[in-house]
């Protein structure tokens, strides 16, 4: 009986353990992990797999980072967006980190661009909100008039239990199902050649 209530204790414990996933975007280019516990599996670039243990970053060291170019992210944003839609509600966001500068060679078109964010940023937030739980957010919008290329910095830190994961994975069983071809059966041969 005491076997029989330790299995069903660790099956909780797993079940209620946290895992995310890492995405940081600036000038270096996109970055991912995921993260279980105390420990960190870096994904992508597939050069920097390895495990190692997470570090709290500094504040000097995070501001030290350059933002990258706009029309690079983008590009990434749909598939991203497909995929966060299907765990509204069970995921949380950690940290979402957004600093963006308006950059344009015309400072009326700059001055334009940033008071456009800004009024997109308040309307978007309570969107996301609504649908994520949010623990920390960090959205800064500034403009520079010196400099013609548009830049942002993304970091985004979401994790989900393992229960809530099994609970979308099932759900989504009968999608990824249908999505699969079906494999046309193999012919057999019964013409044999004596």
């Amino acid at each position: 009986m005491a076997a029989i209530l330790i299995i069903i204790a660790i099956i909780l414990i797993i079940a209620l353990l946290r895992f995310g996933i890492v995405f940081e975007y600036s000038d270096t280019g996109i970055k991912a992990w995921v993260r279980i516990g105390f420990l960190s599996l870096i994904i992508y670039p597939e050069k920097e797999h390895r495990l190692h243990k997470i570090r709290k970053v500094r504040k000097k060291v995070r501001h030290k980072i350059k933002p990258g170019g706009l029309n690079e992210l983008l590009e990434t944003i749909p598939p991203v967006k497909e995929m966060l839609s299907r765990f509204r509600r069970k995921l949380l966001i950690k940290r979402l980190e957004v600093y963006y500068t308006v950059a344009f060679d015309d400072p009326y078109k700059t001055a334009m661009t940033y008071g456009s964010a800004n009024a997109a940023t308040s309307v978007i937030m309570p969107m996301l909100e609504e649908k994520f739980k949010i623990k920390k957010k960090d959205i800064q919008i500034s403009a520079d008039f010196e400099s013609v290329e548009q830049k942002i910095y993304l970091n985004l830190a979401i994790s989900i239990a393992i229960w809530e994961a099994i609970y979308v994975i099932i759900a989504l069983l009968p999608v990824l199902k249908a999505s699969v071809p079906e494999r046309p059966e193999r012919q057999v041969n019964t013409n044999s050649i004596n």
